[in-house]
């Protein structure tokens, strides 16, 4: 659900749906070595992400579902 989301909200184009797909997969800084259209769509996923893992409503719903889970809180929500 969450590649659906992030191509529903990229550029539509072959770039930009790389790139969001990406953006889960790769690590570290956006490098020259990096397409500039998939580059952007790698870092709109990471913003993307950094709203939605800040939101209150998002934190309120982690913290419903049973910390044994760890990261795949997040996932699930």
């Amino acid at each position: 659900m969450n590649w659906l989301a992030h191509l529903y909200l990229t550029p539509q184009s072959p770039a930009g749906h790389l790139g969001a797909l990406l953006g889960d997969v790769r690590r570290g800084p956006i490098g020259r070595d990096v397409v500039p259209g998939v580059g952007a769509a790698i870092a709109l996923h990471r913003r993307i992400d950094a709203l939605t893992v800040g939101h209150p409503a998002f934190r309120r719903s982690c913290a419903r579902i049973d910390a044994a889970h760890g990261h795949w809180r997040r996932v699930l929500v």
